[in-house]
């Protein structure tokens, strides 16, 4: 496999002002076909998207959780949501997070285990039951975020998704998403979104929603892989665009 990686900037965003951590190499592409989405339309395994509201069930909940496979991948994309972050420079500040479509609570869990304290919001009761359980510092609401975050202005300086903004990949959710998003922010509070998207129109749409509202990057360190291919979509809240002009 080519240990390629490749990084799309989004609108106006300097490429000297992006943060990456260590010495990674990427390269700067603006062809979206770089990035691994090869219009995959797979099963409800693989895309549960594809199930929709089943996918909410006490059955499938449980059948979810248990899954060994799928807790350790979630563990790793939260663990490179962070570094993306820069979350070791935080310090012993304590930080409040937003963990968006938070699920069982894996990702809030290794937040809370930092110190910090995490809001998070699902819209599957059942799922933030054992988030509640998993956790103990954290408060968790339940909310569908197709119709936002709504939130208070400004009380976030992170947020943080794990394997779900491809639920959400309609022009109206995405737009009140990160209409929402940028509103709860802080001035140059930041978010990570790690997804998958079924086909490359979905990549496009989501881009061009995100950048009416933020600066930031995509980058993908496995485009050349058959399946498994990761998206992380960086977004930092000093864009010039007021979260309510569009």
């Amino acid at each position: 496999m080519t240990k390629e990686r490749f990084i799309y900037l989004l609108k106006d965003t300097q490429l000297n002002k992006v943060p990456f951590i260590g010495d990674h190499k990427f390269k700067l592409t603006k062809d979206i076909a770089k990035f691994g989405v090869r219009n995959l339309k797979g099963g409800h395994t693989r895309r549960p998207e594809v199930a929709g509201a089943k996918m909410y069930g006490e059955q499938e909940v449980t059948k979810y959780i248990a899954n060994e496979r799928n807790t350790a991948i979630q563990r790793d994309m939260t663990f490179y949501a962070l570094n993306l972050l820069n979350f070791s420079s935080i310090g012993n500040r304590k930080e409040i997070f937003l963990d968006i479509g938070c699920g069982n609570g894996v990702s809030s869990q290794i937040i809370e285990a930092k110190g910090h304290m995490v809001i998070g919001v699902d819209i599957s009761q059942s799922l933030l039951a054992h988030a509640k359980w998993n956790t103990s510092l954290n408060d968790f609401v339940q909310l569908d975020v197709s119709t936002g975050v709504n939130f208070r202005s400004e009380i976030f300086k992170y947020a943080i998704s794990v394997s779900v903004l491809q639920w959400f990949i309609k022009e109206h959710y995405l737009l009140n998403l990160f209409r929402t998003l940028q509103f709860i922010l802080e001035k140059n509070g930041k978010a990570v979104f790690q997804f998958y998207p079924r086909v490359v129109t979905d990549l496009d749409l989501t881009l061009s929603c995100a950048e009416k509202f933020f600066n930031g990057f995509l980058v993908s360190d496995f485009p050349s892989a058959n399946r498994g291919v990761k998206l992380f979509l960086y977004l930092t809240n000093n864009s010039k665009v007021r979260p309510y002009d569009s």
